[in-house]
């Protein structure tokens, strides 16, 4: 693997560790009871809104950047990433999605 995929690698493990963080915190500021009358919970609240949503967005345009770079390098033959964008996706067995055995879903 060369050096600039690693460190890619790497930098996107970050951003999701810390973006897992993140969320974590704001469940726990969100559940804490003191948050309808105490302002400072309120900031602390918006902040981690903020880096939450900026670190989506950031993975968010790095995925499209790299399905871009794919279709660019793979060219216009009709093989590997473009069978992939269209493939029809399988259904998934919904008996392993049922949170509630013996009920149907909703």
């Amino acid at each position: 693997m060369t050096e600039a995929k690693a460190q890619a690698k790497d930098s996107h493990y970050r951003r999701l560790t810390i973006l897992k963080n993140l969320q974590k915190d704001r469940k726990e500021v969100l559940v804490n009871p003191c948050l309808e009358y105490n302002d400072l919970l309120h900031l602390q609240e918006a902040i981690l809104v903020n880096q939450i949503e900026y670190l989506e967005r950031i993975n968010s345009f790095n995925g499209r950047a790299k399905l871009k770079a794919k279709i660019t390098l793979h060219g216009e033959k009709l093989e590997g990433v473009w069978l992939d964008m269209y493939k029809a996706r399988k259904p998934w067995d919904t008996i392993f999605q049922l949170a509630k055995p013996d009920t149907t879903p909703t």
